[in-house]
C-alpha cells in the first residue's frame, strides 16, 4: 500500500510541478516541499506544528503562544502548505523558532526531514492527514496529536470513499481534540479509536491577542485617508462575486448616510486591482496589504464577512466579534457551521441571503446604534462563553507527552 501510494503522489508531483512553472506560481519556498532545507532547521527537543494554510496558523496562534510559556526549552517549528500561510506564520514566529513548507508526502522525503527535525511531537491543526507523514512519525514512536479537529462536509463525503485505508493511518494518530461533538463522532465513524477522541473546543475562540480597544483606531484611519468621522462599513474575506454585491449596497446606502466609507479586503490580495476599478469613484478602500484584516476590524462598525455569499464556505467571524462589532454573512457558511450556527442563536450575527436583504439589514443597523451595540455585545459574549480549547489540547498533549 505504501509503495502504490508514493508511486501515484509521485507521479502527480511530476504533472504539477510543469504546472506551477507554467503559471509561474513556483516560488523558491517550493523547493523545500522536495526535501531541500536550510541547516537552520536542525533541531532537537522540538515541538513540530502543521497548519496548512492562512486560516490554520491564526487558528493554532493562542495554542503556539502557549507551547512557548509551558515549554520554555523546546523549540517550536512551524510547517505550512500556502505561501501565504508560510508568510503569517513568519510574522508569529519568535527568535529560535523555524518555519518551512512542509514536504510532499513521499516516503523517502518525509524520513529525510525527521531526521533533521526530529520532533518530540507532532501536532496536525485540523484535517491534514498525510499518510506517510503520519506512518514515518509512528515508525519512529513520534507521538502525534490532532488539535481543532473537524472534518467538514465535502471532507467527509470525500474521506468516507477511502476509509478504509483511513482506519489505518487514523489509528496511528496518539489523540485527537476535536472542535464539536460533530467532528468526533465523524473521526470515531472513519477510523479513529474512540477512546482517543475527546471534545476540546474551538481554539479560534481562543484569541489571546489584547488590542481589542481600538486604541489605535484613529491612527489607523489617518494612514488610510479615512475621515475621523467616517461610519465605517468593512468587508472582510471577500472572493470574486461577492464584491459587486457589496459595492451596489454601499452606492444605496451612501445616498442616505453621507458619512459611510466602505472598506474591501478581498481574501486574494493580488484581486485588489480589479476590485479598485470596480469601486472607482466612491468612498472606498480596497486593501492589497497582507495581515491586517484583525486591525481593519477593530475600526468597523459594521463588518460583513465573505466567501459566503457565494459557495465558498465562510470565512471566520470570530475576529470581527472580539472587538464587538455588528456582524453580517451569506447562506453559505459550511466551512463554519458550528460557529454561525452559535452566533445566530444568540441574535449576535445576521445571514443574508442577497443584496437586497444585506442592504435592509446595514440600514437598519446604520440607523441604530444602540442595536449595532447590543449585537457587538453579544458577539463578544459568544466567543468569551466558548473559549478553553487551548487549556484543553495543552492538557492533552502533556498527557501524550508523558506517555510516549
Amino acid at each position: 500500500m505504501v509503495i502504490f501510494y508514493n508511486f501515484i503522489f509521485l507521479i502527480f508531483s511530476l504533472i504539477y510541478l510543469p504546472h506551477l512553472l507554467w503559471t509561474k506560481k513556483f516560488h523558491k519556498g517550493l523547493w523545500q516541499r522536495l526535501g531541500f532545507y536550510p541547516a537552520c532547521l536542525n533541531s532537537t527537543d522540538s515541538i513540530w506544528l502543521h497548519a496548512v494554510s492562512v486560516g490554520e496558523v491564526v487558528a493554532i496562534k493562542p495554542l503556539w503562544e502557549t507551547l512557548r510559556k509551558e515549554f520554555p526549552s523546546k523549540r517550536i517549528v512551524v510547517s505550512t502548505i500556502t505561501k501565504t500561510g508560510n508568510e503569517i506564520a513568519k510574522k508569529f514566529s519568535k527568535d529560535k523558532e523555524a518555519v518551512f513548507y512542509l514536504p510532499l508526502d513521499l516516503s523517502f522525503i518525509i524520513n529525510s526531514v525527521l531526521c533533521k527535525i526530529r520532533p518530540d511531537i507532532l501536532v496536525i491543526a485540523e484535517t491534514e492527514i498525510w499518510p506517510n507523514l503520519i506512518t514515518c512519525c509512528h515508525k519512529r514512536n513520534i507521538p502525534m496529536i490532532l488539535v481543532n479537529g473537524r472534518v467538514s462536509d465535502k471532507a467527509f463525503k470525500r474521506y468516507r470513499l477511502v476509509k478504509f485505508a483511513l482506519k489505518t493511518i487514523l489509528g496511528k494518530i496518539d489523540s485527537f481534540c476535536t472542535r464539536a461533538k460533530e467532528d468526533k463522532e465523524r473521526f470515531v465513524f472513519l477510523g479513529a479509536p474512540p477512546e482517543r477522541v475527546k471534545v476540546s473546543g474551538n481554539m479560534k475562540y481562543c484569541d489571546t491577542s489584547d488590542n481589542r480597544d481600538n486604541s489605535g483606531a484613529e491612527g489607523m484611519k489617518r494612514t488610510l485617508g479615512i475621515k475621523a468621522n467616517a461610519i465605517i462599513f468593512t468587508a472582510g474575506s471577500t472572493h470574486k462575486g461577492e464584491e459587486q454585491i457589496i459595492l451596489e449596497v454601499f452606492k444605496n446606502l451612501s445616498r442616505d448616510f453621507p458619512d459611510l466609507h466602505l472598506i474591501i479586503i478581498p481574501r486574494r490580495t493580488e484581486r485588489a486591482g480589479e476590485i479598485k476599478k470596480l469601486a472607482a469613484g466612491f468612498a472606498v478602500t480596497v486593501i492589497d496589504k497582507f495581515g491586517i484584516l484583525k486591525e481593519l476590524y477593530g475600526i468597523s462598525d459594521i463588518v460583513f464577512v465573505g466567501g459566503s455569499l457565494i459557495r465558498h464556505g465562510g470565512h471566520n467571524i470570530i475576529e470581527p466579534a472580539l472587538f464587538g462589532k455588528p456582524i453580517l454573512f451569506g447562506p453559505h457558511m459550511f466551512n463554519f457551521k458550528d460557529v454561525a450556527g452559535e452566533f445566530l442563536k444568540a441574535n449576535a450575527a445576521i445571514m443574508v441571503r442577497d443584496r437586497d436583504e444585506c442592504e435592509v439589514n446595514c440600514r437598519r443597523l446604520l440607523k441604530d446604534v444602540n442595536e449595532r451595540s447590543r449585537m457587538g455585545e453579544s458577539a463578544k459574549k459568544v466567543v468569551l462563553r466558548n473559549q478553553g480549547a487551548v487549556e484543553n489540547c495543552i492538557a492533552e498533549l502533556k498527557k501524550v507527552l508523558g506517555n510516549a
